[in-house]
């Protein structure tokens, strides 16, 4: 889910607030634009054209990236998105993991 508006993050802290028992974590992939733009076009294409363009997405939501370059939450962890996509994951994995650490989940 893409959390670049104030908004979904209000809707997110609202749910959190009433379900104090339940576990969020919210992560973040992040790399430089110029990788985001190749992934998205390589998609594109992937896709014979039925998944949108970089332009058009980095045209439609202009804000969307810089909001979450400045986003600064405590809650957010942050993944490094310019690694393989193995790292990715494990990086991501072990997040979650901690999480379930620290919640007591097994």
């Amino acid at each position: 889910m893409s959390m670049g508006w104030e908004f979904q993050w209000q809707r997110l802290d609202a749910i959190a607030g009433k379900l104090p028992e339940v576990s969020f974590l919210p992560i973040i992939l992040r790399c430089h634009r110029d990788i985001t733009v190749d992934r998205i076009t390589r998609r594109h294409e992937d896709s014979d054209g039925t998944r949108s363009t970089a332009a058009q997405i980095l045209a439609g939501h202009p804000h969307v990236w810089d909001y979450l370059e400045q986003l600064q939450r405590p809650d957010v962890r942050f993944v490094d998105a310019a690694q393989g996509a193995e790292l990715v994951y494990t990086h991501t994995l072990k997040h979650l993991e901690d999480l379930a650490r620290h919640a007591g989940v097994k």
